[in-house]
């Protein structure tokens, strides 16, 4: 917020113009404080109005979280998924889909793709890649590591998700296309609100964030069309666990003012009701009776309660930058380092 004032000018007085440079100093601090100081307390609220505490010292237990395995995946690695006995990672740089082994967490083979591979999903035998400058998706047969298919999009895929009989891409113009897995084909088109950023399976119900115009769509896959469209600003990533859906939004500007962004929501799918959680939040995964999370700045991980979506736990992970993914599978937790090029395995 810019602060416009007209000089004050008396000759012979200058302590005013000093007094009015400390009253302008004043009013930019509180200005400031308003809009970057976080507030001092958690608290599980029902209004999306008023926000929650940052992750400060009080409430969630400090816990060691050893890495137990670190593998090298290629060149900016942007997104985990598990299936078939693997944990498959693809990095955009290099335009790589690497398998892991799920015990031991280390580099099983690699398949080179390129076209900008951002996103993954593992559904109807098969993984799908989302190949953001080649605006097409790539199905992945998981065994032999062949490609089956190039299934060409009207647009470039931002985020995949596998679920009712069908794969569910959501591309930049303003889109979630539906392919029929058993022919191959894109076989609806679906319009939702301004720049589509996460896609979801869950509930029996495709979940879609939309961050420019604030709002978490949901589309009935018996019908292809979206259903119901929830408020929520700067939604960026979706999450979902068995009684709720979880949003985490990106900053959202507005007539010159910027709201928080790292505020995680939790969406009751039973009764519509939508509540801010935690805060300063980057990134989150679901995970067996709750969430996992990485925190914006200090890449502090938590776990946090599927019911409160306050933190009960945390661990250090002293990583340069935000993780691009998250993934939980049985005892382990996998975390797509980025910077580093490289998956970390850590026990749960």
């Amino acid at each position: 917020m810019t602060i416009e004032t007209a000089p004050v000018r008396a000759p012979g007085a200058p302590w005013i113009r000093l007094l009015g440079l400390v009253g302008l100093v004043i009013v930019a601090l509180a200005f400031y404080g308003r809009w970057s100081s976080p507030p001092t307390s958690p608290a599980a609220l029902s209004s999306p109005s008023q926000a929650p505490a940052a992750i400060g010292s009080a409430g969630p237990q400090d816990l060691p979280q050893p890495i137990l395995a670190s593998a090298p995946v290629g060149s900016w690695p942007a997104d985990l998924a598990f299936g078939f006995g693997s944990v498959w990672v693809v990095a955009v740089g290099d335009g790589s889909l690497s398998s892991l082994d799920l015990q031991t967490g280390q580099f099983k083979r690699s398949l080179g793709l390129g076209g900008g591979p951002i996103a993954l999903a593992v559904g109807d035998g098969s993984v799908w890649v989302a190949q953001r400058q080649a605006h097409a998706i790539a199905r992945i047969e998981p065994l032999f590591d062949v490609q089956l298919a190039t299934i060409a999009l009207s647009g470039a895929p931002v985020d995949i998700a596998a679920g009712g009989d069908a794969v569910w891409v959501a591309v930049e113009d303003h889109a979630v296309l539906r392919i029929d897995a058993s022919t191959d084909q894109v076989v609806a088109t679906i319009a939702v609100p301004d720049r589509p950023r996460t896609v979801v399976f869950a509930a029996g119900s495709v979940w879609v964030a939309s961050r420019w115009a604030g709002s978490v769509t949901r589309i009935d896959p018996a019908t292809n069309a979206a259903v119901e469209s929830r408020t929520v600003p700067g939604a960026d990533r979706l999450a979902a666990t068995s009684d709720a859906l979880w949003v985490v939004n990106a900053l959202s500007c507005g007539l010159g003012i910027c709201g928080r962004n790292g505020q995680l929501y939790r969406l009751d799918d039973s009764n519509g009701q939508l509540a801010q959680t935690a805060a300063d939040v980057g990134l989150v995964t679901p995970g067996a009776g709750g969430l996992w999370a990485v925190t914006l700045g200090s890449n502090t991980l938590l776990r946090i309660d599927h019911v409160t979506g306050l933190p009960t736990s945390r661990a250090a992970l002293g990583l340069e930058r935000l993780p691009t993914a998250l993934l939980e599978t049985p005892g382990r937790l996998w975390i797509a380092d980025a910077a580093q090029g490289r998956v970390l395995q850590l026990a749960t």
